[in-house]
């Protein structure tokens, strides 16, 4: 069998770091949900799996939304407008559902949520971002809030997200100020991304994706989002499940970054001898050269070799 040998780093650093510069992409839906009432942080600690109660102006905290089977409904990445608004960003973008799932635990807490996503635009930004926001802050001055900064009069909701484990920062504004956003990024050497840069950049970082890597036909644990739990909070909607997952080392799959010799397809098999032992979640389009793969946890090392399209697929990097 020829065997192709590629350096998928290589082609990493000459797509997303050669330029030394970041890149941008404009969501298709900011999914949006905004929550008021006093009781809206407390109901939002009691339900998700993160502690979120250290949420502040200047704290953004990413958090998730389970089942009673500990499945993951959504990931939220909650931000703060004053001591009583908050803001859930839904990776879903299926604002309904997490709506309806809130609300269906909400008893006699004060707290409203309607869906906001038709007033602003969502911009996140990754690759080579470095200190652009804060050495180069666009020649905008920083007030008081880390967050919040103003260009031309309007205001642009800066959050960094943290748990990407590379960087990744998303930008809020008014859907009417999109297009001076877009020209102020390009103007400041912020190149423009498609769907397709995106899906390589979470690809290459074993980034998991919403519906491919977690969802609801996984727990928190195995689509590598433990980092996304607190073990020391009270209850909250799975819980249990959670906990014992955790607790008694169930966890039967993780998320795993390979390195590919042949194209794949999402849902394509892999195997080891005659053992199906997981399937492609993700693979990039451009190149066909890596993917992600959710499979069982035994064969989820490093360096293991699985069989898929009549080629191999090797594991460069694993979740576990």
């Amino acid at each position: 069998m020829l065997k192709v040998h590629v350096d998928v780093g290589l082609l990493f650093q000459l797509k997303f770091l050669i330029k030394s510069m970041p890149y941008f992409f404009i969501q298709k839906k900011s999914s949006i949900i905004s929550q008021s009432g006093k009781d809206a942080l407390d109901l939002l600690q009691r339900l998700t799996t993160n502690n979120i109660s250290d949420l502040s102006i200047e704290n953004p905290i990413r958090t998730l939304l389970t089942n009673n089977k500990g499945r993951i409904i959504d990931s939220l990445l909650v931000f703060m407008e004053n001591d009583r608004n908050l803001n859930l960003i839904c990776d879903s973008g299926d604002t309904s559902m997490v709506i309806k799932e809130i609300d269906r635990f909400t008893i006699i807490e004060e707290s409203n949520l309607y869906d906001n996503s038709d007033q602003f635009a969502r911009i996140t930004v990754f690759g080579d971002v470095g200190d652009f926001f804060f050495k180069k802050p666009f020649n905008i001055n920083v007030i008081d809030s880390k967050n919040e900064i103003f260009f031309e009069r309007f205001k642009i909701i800066l959050l960094e997200d943290r748990t990407k484990k590379a960087p990744w920062y998303e930008l809020i504004v008014k859907k009417e100020y999109l297009q001076k956003i877009t020209k102020l990024l390009i103007s400041l050497n912020c190149i423009q991304a498609n769907e397709m840069d995106l899906n390589f950049y979470c690809i290459y970082n074993l980034i998991p994706s919403y519906n491919r890597e977690y969802g609801i036909h996984t727990n928190p644990i195995e689509s590598g989002l433990v980092d996304l739990i607190s073990f020391k909070k009270g209850c909250y909607v799975g819980q249990e499940v959670i906990a014992r997952i955790h607790n008694y080392n169930k966890v039967k799959r993780a998320v795993v970054l390979l390195k590919l010799e042949k194209p794949v397809s999402i849902g394509d098999k892999l195997t080891i001898g005659s053992s199906i032992i997981g399937e492609i979640t993700s693979f990039s389009e451009e190149h066909n050269l890596i993917a992600l793969g959710l499979v069982k946890i035994k064969y989820s090392s490093e360096g293991t070799t699985y069989s898929i399209n009549e080629g191999e697929a090797k594991i460069m990097r694993s979740s576990k």
